[in-house]
């Protein structure tokens, strides 16, 4: 049988766990959930040209974790925006003004542009 844990905590299966070990089991869970999602940061993201109408909008406002990256932004964005870009396409992301690699940590505050691909001669 399986026993799945949980923040170092080895748990048995359901069945066999008395009540007061199931309790603290839970209660762990709660406060993992209580850190990472219960402190999230307010991101303003600006959109431009293809991503502005695909978006409808030129702006919007996301909500991640703390320590969240722009991958996590990516994803979230991908998330709600689903026809934003094809799963292929590389979003390319400037954060404050700057070019952003997809495992630069944000902050609050922080300015985030999604620029499109650009095609030209």
């Amino acid at each position: 049988m399986l026993r799945p844990t949980l923040l170092g905590v080895r748990l048995a299966s359901p069945q066999l766990i008395c009540r007061s070990k199931r309790r603290h089991a839970i209660s762990l869970m709660l406060r993992y959930c209580s850190v990472v999602y219960n402190n999230p940061m307010q991101l303003n993201v600006r959109f431009f040209a293809l991503y502005r109408e695909r978006a409808g909008r030129s702006t919007d406002t996301v909500q991640l974790p703390e320590e969240a990256t722009v991958a996590d932004l990516v994803r979230e964005v991908r998330r709600r925006f689903p026809r934003l870009a094809p799963p292929g396409v590389n979003i390319v992301v400037a954060v404050n003004t700057e070019y952003a690699s997809s495992d630069k940590k944000l902050r609050p505050g922080d300015e985030i542009c999604l620029i499109p691909p650009v095609s030209g001669g």
